[in-house]
């Protein structure tokens, strides 16, 4: 088995971003700077891992009119391609920084059973190489809610250690799999919580609610407030320093590439959590997905403030 990671990303996007001063709701709005990149959760992690030097093999599902963007991004950043490629054409997501981020996300291909069969195929051939899997994401439309949960089962009854991040249905009916890990944003485990969480202590009390269910480590991300790692013994908060923010984009993701990337080393949670904040952190002072800078990440990393409570 390799020392690498695998991630699946089941609803992959086309990232249209653009920046401007404010948006004026109504009018004409000019952009100043834009991108349009290959993403998706999963194919965000992947590339901040291959920027680590880690072995990664990425799958999912692309339609044939534009997967030549991520095909090329696969082999510029050596990354294992494993991508379907189905007749159709990749949603492109549109994102607008002004402020603060605003999201337009669109609901993606649409493939019938054999597509499936396809993917599930490929999976099972990348099962004997890879012992970490990174599922993230939303699903396409055709796909049912539960998709994650057979997904997530599958991969566990093979022995598998899954790390999960997704959000609203998708979210709440993958973790009934209990995968090992999830990384939910406040707002993503208020959702499933169905109340706000305001507080630390509030979070807290929720993941360990998950963890009793069979979830071992839940990561909560609260943006510039830092991030909380649960388990049934205890939680670590960490702290990142105040930065200058360019774009949240892939900031979530880049923590989750940080995690596994630790994980995958069987470091402590105390040092994979400020390794990953530290990458975090960094990933919101630029434009892209990726590590641009490891010196400076390591720099960030001895000024994030780390607290464990039993």
């Amino acid at each position: 088995m390799r020392q690498g990671i695998a991630t699946v990303t089941m609803n992959p996007a086309l990232d249209l971003t653009g920046q401007l001063s404010c948006v004026q709701i109504g009018e004409v709005n000019s952009i100043r700077d834009f991108s349009l990149r290959p993403a998706g959760k999963g194919v965000n992690v992947s590339c901040v891992l291959a920027d680590m030097n880690v072995p990664v093999a990425a799958t999912g599902i692309l339609g044939e009119e534009n997967a030549q963007a991520f095909n090329t991004l696969c082999t510029n950043r050596n990354i294992q391609d494993e991508f379907l490629v189905v007749p159709g054409s990749t949603r492109i997501n549109v994102k607008i920084s002004a402020d603060q981020i605003t999201e337009f996300n669109f609901p993606g291909l649409e493939f019938g059973d054999s597509v499936i069969h396809q993917l599930e195929n490929t999976i099972e051939r990348l099962l004997p190489d890879f012992f970490l899997w990174v599922v993230s994401g939303s699903l396409p439309a055709c796909l049912p809610r539960d998709y994650y949960f057979k997904l997530i089962s599958h991969l566990k009854a093979h022995g598998k250690k899954v790390l999960f991040d997704s959000s609203g249905l998708p979210f709440a009916e993958g973790i009934k799999a209990k995968p090992w890990l999830i990384k939910p944003n406040a707002n993503e485990l208020a959702e499933w919580a169905g109340f706000s969480l305001e507080s630390p202590e509030a979070q807290i009390k929720v993941a360990r609610e998950l963890i009793q269910g069979g979830i071992t480590h839940v990561v909560i991300s609260n943006g510039a407030q830092g991030v909380l790692w649960v388990t049934a013994a205890d939680y670590w908060q960490a702290q990142p320093p105040k930065v200058d923010v360019i774009s949240t984009v892939g900031a979530g993701d880049t923590l989750v590439a940080g995690i596994a990337y630790g994980v995958m080393k069987q470091e402590t949670p105390e040092v994979i959590l400020r390794r990953a904040t530290a990458l975090s952190a960094c990933a919101v002072m630029q434009v892209g997905v990726g590590v641009k800078d490891y010196q400076q990440v390591e720099q960030i990393s001895h000024l994030i403030k780390l607290k464990q409570q039993v």
